[in-house]
């Protein structure tokens, strides 16, 4: 019976927008002094910004380096970049580079610095350009946007050189594959862009069409409790090639991008007053540049482990699309120990491995869904 229960409330999915595909609009995506370049994935595109900082910067060592807390993607472009990944610690109990760490970390072979805007929250970019001033040599700076997009990128402040967007599946502006790498100047190494895989029209727009309806939570929740499928799991996938963006996607982006950009924040902004009011004004959402911006997931620093996967067991347990992210540092994923550098400290990362806690905020959250969420929040939040 409780069974039957749970398969009719559903699970909500943790992430996740419907995928427009009606008419489809000519206005490319723009962003003031940079040249965009649309490939097949944001780990492409990160890869492309790093094999054009290796041209302009012929490194024979090159180290890109890296928040010690993110996601494998990241290091599967260093790799194919033919660069090794050097981790360096988070600040403790936020989000951002400690810049003492990231100070220590620079050496004669660091190519590029990669700053993560991490579900809506970004680097401290000026903190960052400052300790590169007292660099003597060129550090090329990318801004990794997977998780995040702008409402409006003619409104948004850039700082880096380069600036990398993901259209893949749970992304905030979702074609189910695709990516964007915006530079100051133009790609100069185009033949490292391979041939684009051309899609059949039919087969992506059903595609779609199942992904769209794998968004209601009664058909959500069969494939959340099949052991076949591990829907969000994180693993470490070797890059293997840099193409284009098919043109079908290309053509949908804006569509898509304008439905992202007149979304509500409603549900996020509810979290975070139900926050306020438990006396924790001050975590993670805090760090938002603007209380506006839109989140892919509302993130939720617990004060230890324990009460993480108390109140993570709780809220799925109602099917409430809670997830604990990464779960763990990069030093501790499976990725190529041999290529990447974890020397220095780990241990703020390790700390917000352990603490973090993710929850829904997308448009299929409903009241009863909030109240739920607020309820398990006050009852465990508050010990």
């Amino acid at each position: 019976m409780e069974t039957f229960r749970a398969i009719i409330r559903g699970d909500l999915p943790p992430v996740g927008q419907p995928i427009v595909t009606g008419k489809t609009s000519p206005q490319p995506i723009v962003i003031p002094g940079y040249h965009a370049s649309w490939l097949d994935s944001g780990t492409s595109a990160l890869a492309l910004a790093l094999l054009l900082a290796r041209a302009e910067n012929p490194i024979s060592a090159p180290e890109v380096i890296v928040p010690a807390y993110g996601c494998p993607d990241i290091v599967a472009a260093c790799i194919y970049a033919g660069c090794t990944a050097k981790l360096v610690d988070i600040r403790s109990c936020a989000w951002g580079y400690d810049l003492d760490q990231l100070r220590q970390a620079l050496s004669p072979n660091t190519l590029a610095v990669i700053g993560v805007n991490f579900l809506g929250i970004r680097e401290d970019w000026p903190g960052i350009l400052e300790v590169l001033k007292t660099w003597d040599a060129p550090v090329n700076t990318i801004e990794d946007n997977a998780q995040w997009f702008p409402d409006d990128t003619a409104a948004e402040t850039f700082y880096s050189d380069q600036i990398i967007f993901s259209f893949g599946k749970g992304k905030p502006v979702s074609l189910l594959g695709g990516g964007a790498l915006f530079s100051r100047t133009p790609c100069s190494i185009t033949d490292a862009i391979q041939a684009k895989t051309v899609p059949s029209a039919l087969v992506l727009k059903t595609q779609y069409a199942i992904f769209n309806q794998l968004l209601r939570p009664s058909i959500y929740w069969f494939l959340n409790h099949n052991p076949i499928f591990k829907p969000g799991a994180t693993a470490y996938h070797p890059l293997k090639a840099i193409r284009g963006m098919d043109d079908l996607r290309l053509s949908l982006l804006p569509n898509n991008y304008h439905r992202y950009a007149h979304r509500t924040d409603v549900i996020a902004a509810a979290i975070y007053a139900t926050l306020c009011d438990l006396g924790m004004s001050d975590n993670l959402y805090a760090q938002l540049n603007t209380l506006n911006r839109k989140m892919l997931r509302f993130p939720l620093l617990c004060n230890n482990n324990e009460q993480r996967d108390t109140l993570l067991n709780a809220l799925n347990s109602q099917g409430l699309g809670a997830t604990a992210m990464y779960q763990k540092a990069l030093a501790d994923l499976d990725c190529p120990a041999a290529l990447i550098d974890a020397r220095q400290a780990q241990n703020n990362a390790r700390d917000f491995a352990r603490r973090l806690l993710t929850l829904p905020c997308h448009s299929g959250v409903h009241a009863e869904h909030l109240a739920r969420i607020k309820s398990l929040l006050n009852t465990h939040m508050r010990k």
